[in-house]
């Protein structure tokens, strides 16, 4: 399947997540509701890896520009973070620990989950 295929089918998946927040009106965002199902869709079987993993290993070599927008957001509306910027960058350093410890923690716990079911 072509990436550009793929993309559309990523992209499918993400409107689906949007349409299903909208309708039953649910706080969880459509985006992160979209890449939920995409989670249960693969972890399934559903929807095999191979369907999205071209695309899927282009968007990650290009992860750092897709936060551009966000960053230049920010420094549209900077002065408006002058009184909150200390409160913002421990809640930031927090979030980065807290993100850190949970991915070595999950990646330690697959690896020795693919181990154990290859010996």
């Amino acid at each position: 399947m072509t990436a550009l295929k793929q993309l559309g089918l990523i992209l499918l998946i993400l409107w689906t997540g949007q349409t299903v927040q909208s309708i039953f009106g649910l706080s969880l965002p459509g985006n992160v509701l979209g890449m939920l199902i995409l989670l249960v869709l693969l972890l399934t079987g559903i929807l095999p890896l191979g369907l999205v993993e071209k695309i899927s290993d282009v968007l990650l070599t290009h992860l750092t520009f897709l936060f551009l927008p966000t960053v230049v957001g920010i420094i549209t509306v900077a002065h408006l973070l002058g009184d909150n910027l200390v409160w913002l960058l421990l809640i930031l350093g927090a979030s980065l620990v807290v993100v850190m410890v949970t991915t070595g923690l999950t990646v330690q716990w697959l690896v020795r989950r693919r181990e154990g079911k290859e010996d």
